[in-house]
């Protein structure tokens, strides 16, 4: 649903996130149709248009720069494809052409950037439209930093107080000139739009010169960097240990899991059942989408082995297949402490090991086409046994703490019944068909089933139970027209 909703949010407000409400609000109506609501949610839920971001804020303010700057990376990419969507259709003005050559798509003040150096370290400050940020590894905003330092270094002197309020005095003229920034890219001014990225940027470097006489990074003691070694079992994620772990990082890069990443083993299986693993509302029957197709839950997923937030890549030797339950556990036992511990500049030892089930090793299996897609209990974890410790700054020994998190199971796909699903998309096209009032409407099967059946479902199904679905389908629209 989540997908959805994004999908059509990148195709058909571009306009409202950038301002130009009634060219949008047009093209919308005529097009899109029903997905206006989903659409104006998704953007008020997510940019804060309801407050909701300005709350979060509040309530975890250690990571409210990254959600500040996560945010307006995902509007700026949004507004990117949804302009060229809009106007592949000729909706908007085209080309814009100027003596320069035109509005090029890469115009965005976000990239803008001034840069200091301050403990051998190179720091890049950047504005978020609301937030002064300063990053040499994550970005924290610029009123964090200062209250990091004082805690760690005392406060600032007269002189460094004055660095720095010179500094955040120059907020309120980066804030009109990104609007006005904002004003010449709605008018298409290409001329205009380089020059406010000009003039940001000269702020932007002011600021950080302002930030440089500050000494926001005294007493910030140089870290190692994240040294990150694994030991694979048959093929699967085995032992993944940080030694040392801070935040910077070192021989590998945190990514996180976004519907993609290597094979692993029995995942073709799991990935199956959550195409047959619903949401249900409070009677017991699944809730469906605004086109009509069952909302899926997915409960299982790619879980890290060592998390991206503390440098976990995606690689088979640090995932696991495993339930949402599973990466929450891992989460509240060990590693939201580990990373308020790094990002408070300390030095640990972390050492994860995935125990997999062996007493038995039952098989499960799903036919998919003319495929068979498999599972057994051995690629499964049954626990996981943490050992993390932090580094003690005299001796140079890490401390030992042993937890253990309870893994997955083998998930058992006759808890996705098929007749259920046969018999709910039978009574779905019952539905589509009677809301349908005249021939006109009438989709031929292919394109119903595209749009109403998603593929891996339809290869659940097989051709017999498509087949008996499109003479019901059939069947339907001849009762409901006299076909």
């Amino acid at each position: 649903e989540m997908l959805e909703i994004v999908n059509s949010f990148v195709e058909g407000v571009a306009g409202i996130a950038r301002g130009s409400v009634e060219i949008a609000a047009n093209f919308l109506e005529g097009a899109l149709g029903r997905g206006v609501p989903v659409a104006i949610g998704f953007l008020a839920n997510q940019v804060g248009l309801s407050g909701i971001g300005r709350r979060i804020g509040e309530m975890i303010e250690r990571v409210r720069a990254l959600v500040d700057r996560a945010l307006d990376w995902l509007i700026d990419k949004a507004v990117r494809l949804g302009t060229s969507f809009l106007r592949s259709l000729g909706v908007g003005s085209g080309e814009e052409e100027s003596e320069e050559g035109g509005v090029e798509a890469g115009h965005d003040w976000r990239d803008e950037e001034g840069v200091f150096h301050e403990e051998g370290h190179q720091h890049k400050v950047t504005f978020n439209g609301s937030n002064i940020l300063v990053a040499s590894e994550d970005p924290i905003r610029l009123e964090d930093l200062k209250n990091e330092r004082e805690q760690r270094s005392g406060p600032l002197n007269d002189e460094q107080l004055a660095s720095f309020n010179a500094a955040v005095g120059l907020k309120p003229e980066l804030e009109t000139l990104t609007d006005e920034f904002s004003q010449a890219q709605m008018n298409n001014d290409a001329a205009q739009m380089s020059e406010k990225e000009r003039l940001i940027r000269e702020k932007l470097q002011t600021m950080a010169n302002h930030l440089q006489d500050a000494d926001l990074f005294l007493g910030r003691a140089p870290l190692d960097p994240t040294h990150v070694t694994f030991a694979p079992v048959s093929g699967k994620a085995g032992t993944v240990t940080a030694e040392p772990l801070t935040r910077v990082p070192g021989n590998t890069q945190g990514e996180a899991q976004s519907g993609g990443g290597p094979d692993l083993q029995g995942w073709e299986y799991v990935h199956n059942v959550n195409s047959m693993s619903y949401i249900l509302d409070s009677q017991g029957k699944p809730m469906t989408t605004s086109t009509g197709r069952l909302r899926l839950s997915k409960p299982y997923k790619k879980v890290h082995v060592l998390s991206h937030h503390l440098h976990g890549p995606l690689r088979y030797w640090n995932l696991t297949p495993g339930e949402q339950v599973m990466n929450s556990a891992f989460l509240s036992a060990f590693e939201q402490t580990l990373k308020d511990e790094t990002s408070a500049d300390k030095t640990y030892s972390l050492s994860v090991t995935l125990n997999y089930y062996s007493n038995q090793n039952r098989v499960k299996s799903i036919i998919q086409g003319s495929r068979t897609l498999s599972a057994q209990d051995s690629d499964f974890a049954e626990t996981a046994t943490v050992t993390f410790g932090e580094k003690n700054a005299q001796t140079g020994n890490y401390g030992t703490q042993t937890i253990t998190v309870d893994g997955t199971p083998l998930p058992n796909v006759e808890g996705a019944s098929l007749d259920f699903t046969v018999r709910h998309l039978k009574s779905a096209i019952d539905r589509n068909v009677d809301s349908w009032s005249d021939r006109s409407q009438v989709k031929i099967w292919s394109a119903y089933r595209r749009d109403h059946i998603n593929r891996d479902l339809q290869l659940r199904l097989g051709d017999t139970i498509l087949s008996e679905l499109h003479q019901h389908y059939l069947q339907k629209i001849g009762q409901k027209f006299g076909d």
